[in-house]
């Protein structure tokens, strides 16, 4: 049974042992920090938000919505390591094309972490987004998946012995955010889990060894995912 993509939840932070979450730190653009004048000169709105609004008039040079990542990658805090995969393509009635990207690192999806552009007959009107910038985080050698389930059933009040002659669930590895803030510090790696419990599927996502800070729990109507970094 798969989890609903619509639920509703209650939000809980438990911090146990938070050493490498910020705090006082804001997500800002990097074109507005650098206040990116190749960009910006373009806009006739740029938001802290990620927001950007570009010209439409005839003196404004145009932006092919297919060439603005390659063009504008440094200025949007896309580093190395970092893809955008796209996740629609759609054109209304109105012949606006809509277009939505997910964010991976290393090849990892980053979780939440998504860009969209809006534009017409090949010229580009809004963009928005925000990506989490200077990700070094290291990918290689994430807890063994099993040792991860364990923890995740644990986490459940459940064990290996529930599940038997039932087929294990197979855990995704992710970056998930455990702060507010869309900043690199508050991201770390994990494995997630769907598991089916009395026939809801409730989310869990572990935190791998190297990242030890504390628990985030969102519990809703018809999913429940804990993120818990490890000891």
């Amino acid at each position: 049974m798969k989890s609903s993509t619509f639920f509703c939840f209650l939000l809980i932070n438990i911090i146990i042992c938070d050493i490498n979450t910020s705090y006082g730190q804001k997500y800002s653009p990097k074109y507005l920090r650098e206040k990116t004048k190749a960009l910006l000169a373009l806009t006739s709105k740029a938001t802290e938000n990620g927001w950007l609004e570009f010209r439409q008039d005839k003196d404004t040079e145009a932006i092919n919505p297919d060439e603005f990542f390659t063009r504008f990658r440094a200025n949007l805090g896309l580093g190395e390591g970092y893809h955008l995969k796209q996740t629609r393509d759609e054109t209304d009635f109105r012949e606006m094309r809509h277009q939505r990207f997910q964010l991976y690192y290393k090849n990892i999806r980053v979780e939440g972490v998504e860009y969209s552009l809006h534009s017409r007959n090949k010229r580009l009107q809004t963009a928005h987004g925000r990506i989490v910038e200077d990700l070094l985080l290291d990918v290689s050698k994430p807890m063994f998946e099993r040792k991860a389930l364990e923890i995740a059933l644990t986490d459940q009040k459940l064990t290996l012995d529930d599940l038997k002659g039932k087929d294990l669930p197979k855990g995704e590895l992710l970056i998930v955010r455990l702060g507010e803030e869309v900043i690199s510090q508050n991201f770390k790696l994990c494995y997630a889990f769907d598991i089916l419990v009395d026939g809801i599927t409730k989310r869990s996502a572990l935190g791998t060894p190297t990242n030890l800070c504390g628990c985030h729990y969102r519990t809703g109507c018809s999913e429940s995912r804990a993120h818990q970094p490890l000891f």
